[in-house]
């Protein structure tokens, strides 16, 4: 099992904040903002965190690495736990 990361709720905040400014200004994809809020929120593997939300590691690899055709649903299920959800915005 991987160490578990204790951050406070200002420090979590700043993390998100960062990754999602990545994001929102096209310098990641979004599997790579799925991985860098794993690696850096959870510190879980591939596997715990899939097997934590009930999917297959396989469907979060691929969803990591931009790959295969994850429905919405799916991930939901990835960024609910790092308190976030899917959506649309206007640009």
């Amino acid at each position: 099992m991987s160490k578990q990361i204790d951050l406070t709720p200002s420090q979590r905040e700043a993390i998100r904040s960062q990754i999602l400014q990545q994001l929102d200004n096209n310098q990641i994809t979004l599997g790579e903002a799925v991985a860098q809020f794993r690696k850096q929120l959870t510190n879980l593997t591939q596997t715990q965190y899939a097997s934590l939300i009930k999917i297959s590691r396989r469907s979060l690899q691929q969803i990591e690495t931009d790959t295969g055709n994850p429905s919405l649903q799916t991930i939901s299920k990835v960024l609910k736990p790092m308190g976030m959800k899917m959506g649309i915005k206007l640009k």
